[in-house]
């Protein structure tokens, strides 16, 4: 499999083709993102719609989420100097990265591991090992971050993806 999608790999090193919202977006699945404008809302206390939620993945200069639209990693000023990732940056990996990585969200806790595996294999690679790591090995649909079982056939989740 080749793939295209290397703008799917964010510049923290999440690959955003797994994203339940960017999931959900490209497959125009509004229920779900009416489900995720809903738990931001109550999670908030502010009204948020489906349009706030759809996001087609930090580098493709598209639709944005909240989270990523107002995502200080994205807006770092060395990003801005010509650096695509933060694997880029001759300060990686730095304090900014390192809290985002630390915050008790599960799928940021392997972004450091990401970009240094980014570094070694190179983007078309990586980006590739992420597609396969993400499909189901039984039925090939892409699973989210939080899926526990594949919502296409009901496969237990790959031992090679983060712990829930």
């Amino acid at each position: 499999m080749t793939s295209n999608n290397t703008n799917l790999v964010g510049v923290c090193g999440l690959y955003c083709g797994a994203c339940g919202i960017y999931r959900a977006t490209q497959d125009n699945a509004e229920e779900k993102l009416e489900e995720f404008a809903r738990g931001l809302s109550a999670k908030t206390g502010k009204e948020f719609t489906v349009d706030d939620v759809r996001c087609d993945g930090c580098l493709v200069n598209g639709r944005l989420d909240l989270w990523c639209r107002n995502c200080q990693i994205r807006v770092c000023e060395k990003l801005q100097s010509g650096n695509i990732r933060c694997s880029d940056c001759d300060e990686f990996p730095c304090t900014r990265l390192t809290d985002f990585r630390d915050d008790g969200m599960n799928h940021h806790s392997e972004i450091t591991d990401n970009l240094e595996q980014l570094q070694k294999m190179g983007i078309e690679a990586w980006t590739e090992y992420e597609e396969n790591r993400w499909t189901c090995a039984e039925c090939k649909t892409t699973l989210s971050w939080y899926d526990s079982v594949c919502p296409g056939c009901g496969a237990s989740r790959s031992k090679l993806l983060f712990d829930l």
